[in-house]
């Protein structure tokens, strides 16, 4: 792999060449001044000036070292190199510069080439009397590559990437990202540098985290925390075992401003990019979304590495608290819990306080006292701990002589009530805002209050950013000890809380200011339970509660709330009970579905026990099965089978889902016997969008042990498909099933005892998610011969080729052991008898083309062997007609030569008759390469009533025999005097006469293959496929009940319908669009987004643009919102954004606008 200095020079110096920077004056000398500091820096010569600014035209050199008697020429000449370096250059030197003292001469080919190779340095010193060089970029880039010192080798790269790149415009723009050691923190009751201490175990994983980022062994690592943990002050001590060339950056996501500034976040990243540099990002977790951003950025760049500080979950803003975890999933982490050795962490901070007051205050007795005591003095809590040693040190030096553990909560709050002087504060105003943020909810600002906020904004009590109405302290633990304070100080009870709660809710209008969730779900989750009473006993709650129901609430929300509602349903009055209840009922109405995404059975249940209590009818949320869609319903595989149906309508699939609860869905998969049967149900519930919101409730409550003992009684094989059909569903939805299954199951895998195939696919099937293990079977089955037995006791020879090709796909390491293993057994006695007594052609085929192609490494003298005996046993077969659709008989000469010998209009008529039309694909494939004016002249004399009959194959719809008979046309065309055009013709006409005639049948035909048809017989014959289709494609436009639209496939149709005809019906296309138009932006929301591109697409591409543009316009909240859950996707660049940029020519240019914000 080339180094960046390799690329960034070799770049340069192709720019050179293709540009002629040395035949432009200014631009080679700046070239000349970039070599010039490129010498300096591998080098060391730093007296090195360039001549052609104060000699002009100095002869023979263009760099100078007046120091070391340096003289350097730089040439871009590729031709005449020895008179270049001896007229041009050496001999110039010597006549032009005598009075310089020059005792090295250094000629410097910006580009290699293989006539340098000739010239000797030593030959050219000695005929020349002094030391003569010649250089070039990659002998530079080779020097550059003998640099010991890591810091230098950084050093150069980042200055020759800053030179070459026009995007370099250094530091100076660089001010959202802040240099780590600029970080201004107050330190007034943070533990002090020189009191902060790490347990061994810290230690220790400081100095691993770094070492990863050191060694270059990771790109990103982030560290998982509590509030107020302790994260920041681990990740200095990180940045601080770092090597010292990296220069490292923060940025606080937790600034809303960010939000508006993403464009210039990503410029500053460029420059940043220029450097080594480490990008640390803090508060993850207040910012998810633009972290997401951020690290796909971070992540393009080769220089940038990054380090990402988060609590373990966001308690309100993400789905669940699984949330910000599934966020780091692929990132290195570490959970910092400083609870582990806490007592370790406690003591040792205390003991180095208590050093650095016996050195500074040596006047003063500091005795701790009983350890526990100070523990529960400070809650465990950091931050308190602080607090503590700073009343202790005010205390004593005020002669009150304390211990450590003397210093009680009483001490506590009034000392810090005093340093803070929260007297000057509205005492009811902080007590409020501090007990909110205690539990994580920010907060407004009161009306009429602007003078107080100020002041406690100036004193850094609470802050703001500009973008926010929102208002904040520094840490959760600090408001915490406010509000503490306050209680203690001012003798505040739940009673003060709760006016000044309803108080402030008064204040406010509109839910969407106060985010009333948020409250009651912070405040409940911290066990806040009698306040949580006095609010939802409030009208203006219930009020605000039902304004976000009707407006934008999230599933999460409606569970929680719903919890909170079932657990305080006692000590709400009755009005109240009656009026939360079909709050919900409306919601699950509509969002049935959701039901399944909670974690436990507890939203159905509740909902249930809150109606018994009611005395009310729960409703028709779940549905029932309609008869014609019902199976055994005891039967789960057959209602996922219905679900996995490629023609099971959204409708449908919603009905099923429906027609059980969350808690009858898991048990009926639990129920199944085998492993085997429940991973095929689970897959068949992977295919619909609406279904994966079923599979990943069922995923979450899935008992592992329970499967494992059902895995037990199966085969290897079947456990192999089982793990895989698990991966897929863990890359859908971001699980991770499978790979907790494959650690229980590994043990009790026994790949001998199996046959070839079984092996095979085995490991195969677990080769993406579990090579090592793979590996170690595979070397065991090596080792001890399995294999070779395996191998020996294979009889059936095209399944032996299937599995060696299957095979050598699967091994990545060991492949030379696997092709000794090969070898040994082509040129045994029991494989050559097996060989030698193969009947079946199509077997003798396949491995022919195994031998010949030879991917598994056969060994020349074997492989002509085996070619040798497998073709002699090929020709002496008798082969049925039904080989020449086999394109592998094409690998042989003298097949061929049978085969062009038989080619005659009876040898169609014999393949055709009674066999479906689409057999002529394969057919005339290995036909027309065998002799193609032979073939079209058999298919012209053919049958034309047995062809036709052929395409009437019950089994086989209009589409696909028009399909197969357009591609013939196609295939047998070679000019105008050689084809079969009339014939095709004849046999199209005769086919749709008979078609049109079947009523019912042709009745029956979706529309979507009616437009394949249509568009199949316009290719084959104009006129033909007019008469027949043209009125009866007018009246079906017109019908509003048309079913099965898939965009993709119907768009592509039309499109090229519209080609065909000439734009003949576009007004009746038009009008069609515009009728289903709301099918279509349904339809968008349950497809495929690349699907949906792909239609629109087809559109975009003829005379019907304007609406695929309108389509994408109005379906843009979707559209949006599917790439959203694409994020990191290759599809997204490879497809989806070059589509829409296609279709979007009008209204629609906004989601380009918008997609490129967000990137």
């Amino acid at each position: 792999m080339n180094s960046s200095i390799e690329n960034n020079l070799l770049e340069y110096v192709r720019k050179i060449d293709n540009e002629g920077v040395f035949n432009k004056h200014d631009e080679k000398l700046i070239a000349e001044d970039f070599f010039m500091r490129l010498f300096e820096l591998i080098y060391g010569w730093k007296s090195l000036v360039n001549l052609n600014y104060t000699e002009k035209n100095a002869e023979g050199i263009d760099l100078y070292d007046i120091k070391n008697g340096i003289a350097i020429q730089i040439t871009a000449i590729q031709s005449n190199e020895r008179n270049k370096i001896e007229k041009d250059t050496i001999e110039k030197i010597i006549r032009y510069h005598k009075a310089k003292k020059i005792n090295q001469i250094i000629c410097f080919f910006i580009r290699d080439n293989k006539a340098l190779k000739k010239f000797s340095d030593v030959e050219l010193s000695e005929k020349y009397s002094r030391k003569i060089i010649i250089k070039t970029t990659r002998q530079i880039i080779g020097d550059f590559q003998k640099i010991i010192s890591p810091e230098k080798r950084k050093k150069i790269e980042e200055i020759v990437k800053q030179e070459l790149s026009p995007e370099f415009n250094g530091l100076s723009n660089v001010s959202s990202f802040i240099p780590f050691d600029k970080i201004i923190t107050s330190t007034e009751y943070i533990t002090p540098e020189n009191a902060i201490y790490f347990s061994e175990f810290e230690k220790k994983k400081i100095k691993e985290i770094a070492s990863l980022f050191n060694k270059n062994k990771t790109k990103e690592y982030s560290i998982l925390g509590n509030p107020c943990s302790g994260k920041s002050t681990f990740t200095k001590a990180i940045v601080r075992n770092l090597i010292p060339y990296y220069k490292t950056y923060i940025l606080d996501l937790s600034n809303p401003d960010l939000n508006y500034s993403k464009r210039d976040l990503m410029m500053e990243l460029n420059q940043l990019s220029f450097y080594h540099s480490i990008i640390i990002l803090e508060n993850v977790h207040d910012n998810v979304k633009l972290f997401k951003e951020l690290r796909q950025k971070i992540t393009s760049f080769e220089w940038i590495k990054g380090i990402y500080i988060s609590r373990y979950y966001n308690s309100f803003r993400e789905e669940d608290k699984n949330s910000i975890l599934n966020v780091f999933k692929d990132i290195y982490q570490f959970r910092y819990n400083p609870d582990f050795e806490f007592e370790e962490k406690v003591s040792g901070i205390i003991d180095n306080r208590v050093y650095q007051l016996k050195k500074e205050f040596s006047d003063f007795a500091w005795y701790k006292g009983d350890f526990k005591t100070i523990l529960k003095n400070t809650d465990s809590n950091l931050l308190k701990l602080n607090i503590t040693i700073e009343t202790w040190i005010s205390s004593n030096k005020k002669g009150k002589n304390l211990k450590l553990d003397q210093v009680n909560n009483d001490n506590i709050y009034s000392y810090f009530f005093d340093a803070h002087k929260l007297n000057e504060f509205n005492t009811e105003l902080l007590f409020l805002y501090s007990y909110l943020f205690s539990h994580d909810i920010s907060f407004l600002r009161v009306k009429g209050k602007n003078e107080e906020f100020a002041k406690l904004k100036e004193k850094g009590i609470i802050i703001n950013y500009t973008t926010s109405d929102y208002y904040y302290f520094p840490h959760k633990d600090y408001a915490s000890l406010i509000h503490q304070t306050l209680t203690k100080e001012k003798d505040l009870e739940t009673k003060d809380l709760i006016r000044l709660l309803i108080n402030y809710l008064d204040n406010y209008k509109t839910e969407s200011e106060l985010n009333i969730t948020e409250i009651v779900i912070k405040l409940y989750e911290s066990g806040q339970f009698k306040i949580i009473k006095a609010l939802l006993n409030e009208a203006k709650v219930i009020e605000l509660i039902s304004i976000k129901f009707d407006s934008n609430i999230r599933n999460y929300e409606v569970f929680e709330l719903q919890k909170i509602f079932f657990h305080s349903f006692d000590m709400l009055n009755n009005k109240n009970q009656s009026a939360y209840y079909p709050l919900f009922i409306k919601y699950y109405s509509k969002h049935k579905l959701e039901l399944y995404i909670s974690k436990d059975y507890s939203v159905y249940c509740n909902l249930l026990q809150i109606a018994n209590q009611l005395n009310i009818e729960l409703g028709n949320i779940i549905k029932s099965l309609r008869t014609n869609e019902r199976a055994n319903t005891n039967a789960i595989s057959e209602l996922t089978m219905r679900i996995s149906k490629k023609k099971a309508t959204p409708e449908t699939v919603n009905r099923i889902l429906n027609s059980f609860h969350f808690p009858e869905w898991l048990s009926m998969i639990e129920k199944l016997p085998t492993l085997s049967r429940i991973t095929n149900s689970l897959s068949e519930l992977n295919t619909s969008p609406l279904s994966k919101k079923l599979l990943l409730g069922i995923i979450r409550h899935l008992n592992i042990e329970e499967l494992v003992k059902k895995g037990n009684k199966l085969k290897t094989v079947q456990i192999g498909k089982s793990i895989r059909e698990l991966e897929k569903i863990d890359i859908a939805l971001g699980t991770t099933i499978a790979k907790k299954l494959l650690d229980q199951l590994s043990l009790n895998l026994n790949t001998s005892d199996t046959n070839l195939s079984d092996f095979a696919k085995s490991l195969s099937d677990l080769s993406s998610i579990a090579p090592d293990l793979v590996n170690l079977e595979l070397k065991k089955s090596f080792d001890n011969g399995i294999f070779y037995k395996l191998l020996e006791n294979e009889q059936s020879l095209s399944n032996l080729s299937a599995r060696l090709l299957e095979l050598n796909t699967t091994i990545i390491s060991d492949k030379e052991i696997f092709y000794e293993i090969i070898n040994r057994f082509l040129i045994s006695s029991s494989f050559n008898k097996l060989l030698q007594s193969e009947q079946n052609i199509y077997s003798l085929l396949i491995f022919y083309e195994l031998v010949k192609k030879n991917e598994i490494g056969i060994k020349e003298f074997t492989q002509d062997e085996l070619l040798d005996i497998s073709k002699k046993q090929i020709l002496n077969i008798d082969f049925d007609v039904v080989i020449l659709s086999n394109p592998k008989v094409l690998n042989i000469q003298e097949l061929k030569e049978k085969v062009k010998n038989k080619i005659s209009p009876e040898l169609l008529n014999k393949v055709l008759e009674g066999s479906k039309f689409t057999v002529m694909e394969s057919l005339f494939l290995v036909l027309t390469r065998v002799d193609k004016e032979k073939t079209i002249n058999a298919l012209n004399m053919a049958d034309l009533n047995i062809l036709c009959n052929s395409m009437c194959h019950k089994e086989l719809n209009i589409s696909q025999s028009t399909e197969v008979l357009n591609k013939t046309k196609n295939k047998t065309f070679v000019n105008d005097n050689l084809n079969s055009n009339l014939f095709c013709s004849n046999l199209l006409d005769k086919y749709l006469t008979i078609q049109r005639a079947d009523e019912y049948q042709y009745g029956r035909l979706n529309f979507g293959d009616y437009l394949k048809a249509f568009d199949y017989s316009l290719k084959i014959d104009f006129k033909i496929a007019i008469k027949h289709f043209e009125n009866d494609f007018l009246k079906k436009l017109k019908i509003s009940n048309n079913k099965n639209l898939t965009i993709s496939s119907l768009f592509q149709s039309l499109r090229r319908i519209e080609e065909l005809t000439g734009s003949k019906y576009n007004k009746e296309i038009r009008e069609f669009l515009k009728l289903y138009k709301p099918k279509f932006l349904n339809g968008i929301k349950n497809e495929n987004l690349a699907k949906t591109t792909s239609g629109l697409v087809e559109l975009s591409k003829c005379d019907l643009k304007d609406f695929a543009d309108e389509i994408l316009y109005d379906s843009k909240n979707i559209v949006l919102s599917k790439i959203k859950q694409l994020n990191g996707d290759k599809i997204l660049k490879a497809k989806i954004y070059p589509d829409i940029e296609k279709i979007a020519i009008g209204k629609a240019k906004i989601i380009l606008t918008e997609i490129k914000n967000n990137r």
